[in-house]
């Protein structure tokens, strides 16, 4: 994934680019900076950079990735949420949906169709 913003600062414009592969990077003006998740589980980054006294924040979650400049979403113009402030029960549901879909395999050794899910009493 790939993901351009141009964005003004003080009459300048910059390049701010997100990209994703084995690893997910940021590039500031053709500079190139390694992000890490803050979570195992799934893509969560909060990098703050500053550009000119200008606060501007990669916030991704999952595959969804947006910038935050000055405290504003460039996407849809809501008031930026620092990403330890997203509830983690919200991140654990996510590992727990993983394991429910990985589970069928790892309690047989055959395919999808194959499992039968046996009732508790």
């Amino acid at each position: 994934m790939r993901k351009v913003w141009n964005v003004t600062v003080n009459g300048t414009e910059h390049k701010i680019e997100y990209k994703t592969g084995w690893g997910s990077k940021l590039l500031v003006d053709g500079a190139t900076y390694k992000l890490k998740s803050q979570n195992p589980f799934i893509v969560l980054i909060d990098c703050p950079i500053v550009i000119d006294g200008a606060e501007i924040r990669i916030v991704a979650i999952g595959n969804k990735v947006d910038l935050a400049v000055n405290g504003v979403y460039q996407s849809n113009q809501e008031k930026y949420i620092p990403v330890r402030n997203v509830p983690g029960l919200g991140q654990c549901t996510v590992g727990l949906k993983l394991c429910g879909w990985l589970a069928p395999l790892w309690c047989s050794g055959n395919s999808f169709g194959n499992f039968v899910w046996l009732p508790v009493h």
